[in-house]
């Protein structure tokens, strides 16, 4: 019983997956290009510079 109750909601887990991504397509850029989100890299982007070793 218990293996029938886990397996529905396995199933019913992918079939939602498979149905949410037929549904809502990631939009796409006119001309193909990449989807800029953020207008230079900055911390807040998620793109952190190295720090420098000391000379």
């Amino acid at each position: 019983m218990k293996r029938a109750i886990r397996i529905s909601i396995l199933i019913v887990g992918i079939v939602g997956t498979f149905i949410g991504a037929t549904v809502l397509p990631v939009p796409a850029v006119a001309d193909g290009g990449p989807i800029i989100t953020c207008p230079q890299p900055t911390p807040e982007c998620g793109v952190v510079k190295k720090p420098q070793p000391p000379k």
